[in-house]
């Protein structure tokens, strides 16, 4: 049973290759709203960074783990919630990557991008699942 009511639902298993899914997830948003070509990209950006990081951080690469993705259209936005099996992350721990001392490093930037571009960011422990919501009335989410 889901925490949060939602309209769309994606399962599909923990290889890069499958990154080819954000092509129908995009797809099922833009059936449900209309989007300008800058929203569609963020959006794409938004996706890729967050199912990498389940399929890559929270699944090891193990296909038979499957991630899930929901979205659910909002009056203000989209929320997107994704879901994989590992063992979860406290998101305020993820080093912020434009500090001196963390840029030359290569994690935290997909974090820290889907926590720019959108209003709201939350990690669930309890449900692995990384929740986020795309504004949709603004061009950035930090005007």
């Amino acid at each position: 049973m889901s925490i949060y009511p939602i309209n769309n639902a994606f399962v599909f298993a923990s290889t890069l290759n499958n990154i080819k899914m954000i092509d129908i997830i995009v797809h099922a948003v833009k059936k449900n709203s209309i989007l300008t070509d800058f929203q569609e990209s963020e959006i794409r950006l938004l996706l890729c960074e967050s199912i990498t990081n389940a399929i890559v951080h929270g699944n090891n690469n193990e296909a038979e783990q499957p991630v899930e993705v929901r979205f659910e259209m909002l009056t203000d936005g989209i929320k997107f919630i994704i879901f994989d099996q590992g063992s979860g992350f406290d998101l305020n721990q993820v080093p912020n990557p434009t500090l001196s001392e963390n840029i030359e490093k290569i994690g935290g930037r997909g974090v820290y991008i889907i926590q720019q571009l959108c209003l709201f960011t939350e990690y669930l422990t309890h449900s692995n699942a990384f929740i986020f919501t795309y504004p949709l009335n603004k061009t950035h989410a930090n005007n």
